[in-house]
């Protein structure tokens, strides 16, 4: 049942026909060492930590993410994997992608984003963007603003924080279904992947100028993309869904080479918006459609 509500998402966002394209992909057998796994959340799509604690948004029991259901929530777990609680935040419908500025975190879910205070769960803020229903990721512009990625209407937007308002973010070039989306202040340029539209793995990992708003391919590989994250200045790791299974992966590009290398890890049952923790060298990565989260080491 699980799978076949994720496929009626996925036909309505037009990506029916799933598979990718592993052009210049080779399987690094030595990746990955220690790990563990965290059973019993519901439907987890996306972690984040504020250095103390990991935070896990849950689409819920009913994997639906664009019911407003009201079974959404967001977890706290211990370093150590363990779920101080299921329901730290609770109320939402379909929460996605999240981020954390200054003890607040921010999650989607579905037309809106709410931002929590951590200490006394209080709502603080909440955005609601007109034409969607399938916003996903967020990533920090600065301590103001965030962005955030509308993945059915293939739009991205800044948010305003102090005037809880937003506005379109005008991309030069396209971007299929855009999903994962990661700020680099260092270059001003906005990482993204996307899931695909059309009826076609053709998801793409590119960045944009935020200069100009230009956006290019970095590769020609394509997907059902999701997560995304730039661990050092010349290497992304990204995730392929592949298909509604146990099929997913996660793959690591070398920006300057163009090299991408699949992280030797069994198939992942949705591997959706992941955490790198730099210092630890640990890989945070939320299995949708098996409700648990894989914890792995990887050698960069």
């Amino acid at each position: 049942m699980k799978r076949l509500v994720y496929a009626m998402f996925i036909m309505l966002l037009t990506i029916g026909q799933l598979g990718c394209q592993e052009k210049k992909e080779q399987v690094e057998s030595s990746q990955q060492s220690a790990k563990f796994e965290i059973n019993g959340l519901s439907s987890p799509e996306s972690i984040v930590s504020d250095g103390v604690y990991y935070y896990v948004s849950n689409i819920g029991e009913k994997p639906d993410p664009m019911a407003k259901d009201g079974d959404g929530l967001i977890s706290k777990i211990s370093k150590d994997g363990k779920i101080i609680q299921k329901g730290f935040i609770e109320g939402l419908n379909a929460p996605k992608g999240m981020a954390i500025i200054d003890g607040t975190i921010y999650a989607t879910d579905i037309d809106r984003v709410a931002g929590f205070d951590l200490k006394t769960k209080e709502k603080k803020l909440e955005i609601i963007i007109d034409g969607t229903v399938f916003l996903n990721d967020l990533t920090v512009l600065n301590n103001n603003s965030l962005i955030v990625s509308a993945t059915d209407i293939n739009k991205l937007f800044e948010l305003d924080l102090g005037k809880s308002s937003y506005s379109e973010i005008k991309i030069a070039g396209q971007i299929n279904g855009p999903n994962g989306i990661w700020y680099d202040k260092n270059k001003n340029q906005l990482y993204v992947c996307g899931m695909g539209v059309n009826n076609k793995p053709n998801g793409s990992v590119g960045i944009i100028d935020l200069s100009t708003n230009q956006y290019k391919a970095l590769t020609d590989y394509t997907g059902m993309l999701d997560g995304l994250a730039l661990i050092d200045q010349s290497t992304v790791l990204f995730s392929n869904w592949v298909a509604l299974g146990p099929e997913g992966i996660i793959n690591k590009l070398n920006i300057d080479t163009k090299e991408i290398t699949k992280i030797d890890l069994q198939g992942i049952a949705g591997p959706a918006d992941f955490y790198y923790n730099n210092e630890t060298k640990q890989l945070w990565i939320p299995e949708l459609l098996e409700n648990k989260i894989l914890v792995v080491t990887i050698d960069r």
